[in-house]
C-alpha cells in the first residue's frame, strides 16, 4: 500500500492531521496527497483547528450515502 492509499484508508475511519500522518503513515506530504485524492473525486473537507496556540488542518472524508 502506498502512502496515498494509506491516507485514504485512514480517512475512511477517522479524521487526519499532518502530525498523525507523519507518525502513523510516515508522510510529510499530507496536503499533496489530499489534493490528489480530491482531484480523483474524493470529497475531503478541511477543518481549521486552533489548539494550544497552534493552527493546523484536520481533514475529513465525506462519504457518499
Amino acid at each position: 500500500m502506498n502512502q496515498r492509499d494509506a491516507v485514504l484508508h485512514w480517512l475512511k475511519t477517522r479524521p487526519l492531521t499532518a502530525l498523525e500522518a507523519l507518525e502513523h503513515i510516515g508522510t510529510m506530504r499530507l496536503a499533496a496527497h489530499i489534493e490528489v485524492l480530491r482531484k480523483s473525486g474524493h470529497n475531503i473537507r478541511t477543518e481549521d483547528v486552533k489548539q494550544n496556540g497552534k493552527n493546523f488542518a484536520r481533514y475529513h472524508l465525506i462519504q457518499r450515502k
